[in-house]
């Protein structure tokens, strides 16, 4: 079948790409830069489409006969100069693709979010029903929390979309920001980076 993704030059769209790929699907894919997009472009079963998640237009041509979507783009960076970028990107842009899914009526989307936005397990095991234990810190998280309400409102309305939460994701593959523990282990590994051991009360996932 032919299946829409966005974030397919990033780590884990990257890896999502390659398993569809394998498995015999056309893959059209909304990027940003032909030039990290190149090794994708080789593939037969490659459809490329320059643009970006404010680009509503681009969006639906890249997502025309597409039975399936997967959104993984996303802007997942520690801080940015405007923090508006953050709600723009994660939000608007989130929407944009769920009005296109819509209007293409495509059977199923998958959307990427974080599992940054359950909150901590202070208390025992979070699921989605949970309430935060603590208020969320960073923009990113709060915008992903906005996005997921926007999602449950076009769930509500009948569009057939799931809402994945990832935690903290590393493995072979590019060493960028979405795969940063790997990213910290290699810079130890090859001298870049020293570790100092903290007082074992602090906690990650």
């Amino acid at each position: 079948m032919k299946i829409f993704i966005t974030g397919a030059t990033g780590y884990l769209g990257e890896q999502l790409t390659k398993k569809l790929l394998t498995q015999g699907h056309t893959i059209c894919a909304l990027i940003r830069s032909p030039k990290k997009a190149a090794q994708l472009a080789q593939h037969p079963n490659v459809e490329l489409y320059e643009g970006d998640l404010l680009q509503p237009d681009k969006i639906r041509k890249a997502m025309q006969g597409c039975e399936q979507a997967y959104h993984l783009a996303a802007y997942a960076k520690v801080w940015s100069k405007d923090p508006h970028t953050f709600y723009k990107i994660n939000v608007e842009g989130t929407r944009n693709v769920l009005e296109a899914a819509k209007a293409q009526e495509v059977k199923k989307i998958v959307v990427t979010s974080t599992a940054g936005v359950l909150g901590p397990a202070v208390n025992g095991v979070v699921h989605e029903e949970s309430p935060l234990a603590i208020p969320l810190s960073t923009d990113y998280e709060k915008t992903k929390l906005t996005s997921e309400k926007e999602i449950q409102k076009y769930v509500a309305a009948g569009l057939n979309a799931v809402i994945v939460n990832p935690t903290r994701v590393y493995g072979p593959g590019q060493l960028s920001e979405s795969n940063a523990t790997t990213k910290l282990i290699h810079q130890y590994t090859t001298g870049k980076r020293r570790f100092l051991t903290g007082d074992g009360q602090s906690v990650g996932n």
